[in-house]
């Protein structure tokens, strides 16, 4: 079985095209939804921010974006990618997936995650014990879904406590609808083996990736489940062209080259570099955008490109296509592909999305 592609949806309204009176034409969420339908893409997904990795920090909430999207389609998988648990309570959580459970007809797909500290910092929530936090959140919602109708739910952790708690909304079909967890560490690829339907990580090399999976496949049957119920996916960042050589004259981009502050301290000391964020830098709880120092971003510049490439699936369609059957090979079903392209190049928008067109083809 062949590697399916998803694509991430739009959510910042800053980037859509705007009507007469300068506002931006909501359809967009909806329309490119559908026209991914026709081109027979797996699924679109939509990210969970308040703030972003870089601006622009606008963004829809992509419940109701989802919502918006399943109204407009009929066969397209629909997606976060993803949301947290812990900032959204998981009882409202485990009621609204079933709500667009319903809506969308069973076609929903939810990526969780423990969080970013951007999105809490900032905003006088607390980032701290994120995956104990999440691993019970996780447990809150699969007490709420298998409760059963008339059963109220009573659940005692460090963190959340339900007493007696209703909690009757089925699921639309036969099934919850797929829980697929954003997990790189140890103690969370063995959350997914136990507790998730699908492993959706942040892009790592083929080898990193395929024994990774197999992490996930030994948890799995450690807790007594089959391996083959979870879906192996991927979430990776994209540039696309005609050929290689303008997707490596895209990364020379300050745009594009800021990505690479976002990998941890350890990819820097493989090359024996420093991060510019220090070491023992963490992505997901030291990076905030609107609090970098100025010497971090004068950093930039000085990123060696085949650090910059490690933070990217990158070529022209052919070699993109060979990419991903190499993760294929090593496990993956499913690569959800972010396409950066018009960052680091506005003049090719149009292009690089028909471009990743002909990859869905090619893959179909």
């Amino acid at each position: 079985m062949g590697v399916k592609v998803g694509t991430v949806g739009p959510i910042n309204p800053s980037l859509f095209r705007k009507d007469e009176q300068g506002r931006c034409q909501v359809d967009t969420v909806w329309r490119v939804a559908k026209s991914c339908e026709e081109k027979n893409y797996h699924s679109v997904w939509y990210a969970d921010h308040l703030m972003g990795w870089f601006p622009p920090h606008d963004f829809y909430d992509p419940l109701v974006a989802l919502a918006f999207a399943a109204s407009r389609t009929e066969r397209i998988r629909l997606g976060t990618s993803v949301t947290d648990p812990v900032r959204r309570h998981p009882v409202m959580l485990a009621q609204a997936m079933l709500t667009l459970d319903h809506l969308s007809r069973g076609r929903c797909i939810f990526g969780l995650g423990t969080g970013e500290a951007m999105n809490y910092t900032p905003y006088g929530m607390e980032y701290s014990r994120q995956a104990s936090k999440f691993e019970e959140a996780l447990r809150v919602i699969r007490a709420c879904w298998e409760a059963g109708e008339g059963r109220p739910v009573t659940f005692e952790g460090k963190f959340w406590r339900l007493r007696e708690a209703p909690f009757d909304l089925r699921p639309y079909g036969e099934r919850p609808p797929p829980l697929w967890v954003a997990a790189h560490g140890p103690r969370m690829l063995r959350v997914v083996g136990e507790l998730a339907d699908g492993w959706l990580p942040m892009l790592m090399s083929p080898q990193e990736y395929g024994e990774k999976a197999e992490q996930v496949r030994e948890a799995a049957e450690r807790a007594g489940r089959k391996a083959s119920e979870i879906t192996l996916a991927l979430y990776a960042s994209l540039l696309i062209a005609e050929s290689r050589e303008e997707c490596l004259r895209m990364m020379e981009s300050p745009v594009v080259r800021g990505q690479a502050l976002i990998l941890p301290s350890s990819a820097y000391e493989k090359r024996g570099l420093k991060h510019p964020l220090g070491d023992n830098f963490n992505p997901f709880a030291d990076f905030i955008f609107t609090q970098l120092p100025p010497a971090a971003l004068e950093a930039v510049e000085r990123i060696p490109l085949d650090l910059v490439a490690e933070s990217f699936v990158y070529g022209s369609p052919e070699e993109v296509v060979e990419t991903l059957r190499e993760y294929g090979e090593r496990g993956a079903e499913v690569v959800v592909l972010w396409n950066q392209t018009p960052f680091a190049d506005p003049s090719k928008t149009g292009s690089s999305y028909r471009l990743i067109d002909e990859v869905v083809r090619r893959l179909g």
